[in-house]
């Protein structure tokens, strides 16, 4: 059949012609479902509608599940039994949360750890500063009572300065400068030793914080706890000093590394392991003391009496059970001879 086409674009032909031969296909029994009227030309409307049948069975029905979230770790076995129950949101959320606090808790570690560096490095800086100046302070010290002593200043009594003052003022009040200066320098030293004590016992105490924190996660029996942890520390200074090692209490407070309080810790269990072995086996009964017979000696009276006691039965009864009674008393006294032999 001719068809003119008039106006329109060649586009807009195609999609007409297209549109025909479907709605004559639809007209026939048995078509399938017609293809959609805008179908491109030269598109096979059957490959088409296969191609859509093919995409519509292969589509799944229901979005695929979404992956499981691992519980935190660190959780207990209930609570992570507890966390896969609840839903992917929830879950998703305390995951997020717990990342949230181990971060957290992983700088204010690091910021401790780099403000506690920072404290034991000026710590160190001060303390060779304070050593530095003590030797400048000694060295001077040492060079004022050089000089007093080279000028006889050190053998004058009280006497003979105020008799110095009588007759030389300028010697004098040379004296008096040396003896000044000389008393400062002793006072500065002393202010310096009492300071670099507080330091090196504020030091002794931090380094046994962290060889308590240790001990802790060695024996949180004997240092876990703060009523337990004052026992122990109190028996290892009895310990040490103590008969057996008699050591210095300064020496005791002094100890400040965790491997030094292991080694005392096992060695004052083992002490009192050892005691107490020793101790029980004092207290255990001694085994009475047996009589020895010589090889070949005489059978003892109740050895003696159960054979004659047997032999009797058997005579008077004559059963087997007479005979084998009789047998086993004949060779249970034998066997007692043998073991007293060989003891």
């Amino acid at each position: 059949m001719e068809q003119t086409v008039t106006g329109g674009t060649v586009q807009d032909a195609a999609d007409a012609i297209s549109a025909t031969i479907a709605k004559a296909r639809a007209a026939q029994p048995g078509a399938r479902e017609a293809a959609p009227a805008t179908a491109r030309p030269g598109q096979d409307t059957d490959a088409g509608g296969d191609a859509d049948a093919s995409d519509d069975d292969t589509a799944p029905d229901d979005a695929a599940e979404e992956p499981s979230i691992d519980p935190p770790a660190g959780w207990t076995a209930a609570d992570q039994e507890w966390f896969v129950t609840l839903p992917p949101e929830r879950q998703e959320r305390i995951h997020k949360r717990e990342r949230e606090l181990r971060i957290t808790e992983s700088r204010r570690e690091n910021e401790h750890r780099e403000r506690l560096s920072a404290y034991e490095m000026a710590q160190t800086a001060m303390q060779s500063e304070r050593e530095q100046y003590a030797q400048r302070l000694h060295l001077h010290a040492s060079d004022l009572e050089r000089s007093f002593a080279a000028k006889g200043y050190d053998k004058l009594s009280s006497t003979d300065v105020a008799a110095l003052g009588q007759a030389d003022p300028v010697k004098a009040a040379d004296y008096a400068a040396h003896h000044v200066a000389i008393q400062g320098m002793r006072a500065q030293q002393y202010e310096l030793a009492q300071k670099q004590a507080a330091d090196w016992q504020a030091h002794i105490r931090m380094e046994q914080g962290k060889a308590h924190k240790r001990m802790v996660e060695i024996a949180p029996d004997m240092f876990g706890k703060p009523e337990t942890a004052r026992k122990t520390y109190h028996a290892i200074g009895e310990y040490l000093t103590g008969e057996q090692y008699g050591l210095a209490i300064e020496r005791v407070q002094a100890i400040s590394e965790w491997q030094q309080l292991d080694i005392v810790r096992k060695a004052m269990l083992y002490d009192r392991a050892q005691a107490a072995k020793a101790k029980a086996e004092k207290a255990a009964p001694k085994p009475a003391a047996q009589k020895l017979l010589r090889p070949g000696a005489a059978q003892t009276s109740g050895d003696r009496e159960g054979v004659a006691a047997a032999d009797a039965t058997l005579r008077k009864t004559g059963t087997v059970d007479a005979a084998a009674a009789a047998i086993a008393a004949r060779m249970k006294a034998a066997g007692q001879r043998d073991r007293l032999r060989t003891r």
